[in-house]
This record gives C-alpha cells, structure tokens and sequence, in this order.
C-alpha cells in the first residue's frame, strides 16, 4: 500500500513539474483591488492557491490527531490505574499426599 501511494505522489509531482515546465514564462495579471494589478508568475500562483488550501487541512489534521492521542493515553492510564498492583500470590493447596492431609 506504501508502494501505490508513493507511486500517485511520484506522478503526480511529475504532472506538476511538467505543467511547471510548460509554462513557465506565463504571467497572469491578478487584480486585488480597483487600480491595483499584479502580474504573477502562474506556476507561482497555483503554488500559493495549493498551499492556501493544504496548510488549514494540515492544522486540523494534526490538531485532531493529537487530540486523539491524548484522549487514548488517558483511557490507557485509566485501565493502567484499575489494574492491581501486586496480583494476588497463590497459595498452594492440599492434596491427599501431603502430610498436614494425613495427619503424619
């Protein structure tokens, strides 16, 4: 499974690269505001409007997950907590041979 999905990232890359490649000299003029223009590389501009939607899906990943973590190492110290510390010794019990049975 690690294999496919390195082998998707590693096309992937390469689709980009070859988008990158192609066009590279194309500039689009991006207007922010009224009387205010600005000419950006395009291949620049996908790579911020990517990282403008990878990075918040990043944060709440990882948020999650460590929100996760920390509510599993709580249920693992809880069950650690219930667990008794000492177990209890087993005595040895009596059988027809020993001598306290017998009376000898």
């Amino acid at each position: 499974m690690q294999f496919l999905r390195t082998m998707f990232a590693a096309v992937l890359f390469a689709i980009f690269l070859t988008f990158c490649a192609s066009n590279y000299n194309i500039s689009v003029k991006l207007q922010m505001w009224p009387g205010w223009e600005a000419d950006i590389n395009i291949v620049l501009l996908l790579l911020i409007v990517f990282l403008i939607g990878l990075v918040p899906a990043l944060l709440y990943h990882s948020a999650s997950r460590w929100n996760w973590r920390r509510r599993i190492d709580k249920l693992n110290r809880q069950i650690a907590d219930m667990q008794p510390e000492n177990p209890p010794v087993e005595t040895p019990s009596l059988t027809k041979n020993d001598s306290a049975f017998t009376g000898q």
